[in-house]
């Protein structure tokens, strides 16, 4: 899949990507690959599992200058978004570019999310498609009564695996997020 093809894709989902403006990706720890893809394709506002990516337009905030801290092991983290529970979701600037989320309440410990943004936001993708095929038909917004099965749960799993192969490692974040739907619908 390549940009054009993803930005349709979200398209076809009534999702707009929204790029980065390019005055914001001037840190020089960004790649190339992840300069490029925040300033052509971007991320979408919001997006399953309840998170979102208000896209500032004067700064790429540091964890530090996000919450005003003054821990400079927090330097390297770059926010791009916030999850539900408020925890920041970053780049790490030490790691290849990788996509974490630090969780705040928990000293901010790292979890783990994406090799690349092009990995992120291609999950994503692939999440938001498997949440939309859960929806009522009658009620689009309530999508509690329909129930996946064991195959498309594969499905998705599979998808995530070929999308970025460390993705379901044991602690990573979506590896959580799927334990936790096969809970929901077990429970």
């Amino acid at each position: 899949m390549d940009i054009p093809s993803l930005i349709e894709k979200w398209a076809e989902l009534g999702e707009t990507l929204i790029p980065f403006p390019s005055n914001i990706l001037t840190d020089q720890r960004l790649n190339d690959a992840t300069r490029s893809f925040l300033a052509v394709c971007g991320l979408p506002e919001s997006a399953a599992p309840f998170l979102d990516f208000p896209i500032r337009q004067d700064a790429l905030l540091t964890v530090n200058q996000y919450f005003r801290l003054k821990g400079e092991e927090l330097d390297i983290y770059l926010v791009i978004g916030h999850n539900g529970s408020g925890d920041p979701i970053c780049i790490n600037a030490a790691s290849n570019n990788e996509i974490v989320y630090l969780n705040h309440d928990n000293s901010f410990e790292l979890v783990w999310m994406n090799s690349t943004v092009w990995q992120f936001c291609r999950s994503l993708l692939a999440y938001k498609i498997f949440y939309v095929s859960l929806l009522n038909d009658t009620d689009p917004g309530d999508f509690s009564t329909r129930r996946f099965s064991d195959t498309e749960f594969l499905q998705l799993q599979e998808g995530f695996r070929q999308i970025d192969e460390k993705a379901l490692d044991k602690g990573t974040f979506w590896q959580m997020e799927l334990d936790a739907l096969l809970w929901e619908r077990d429970h």
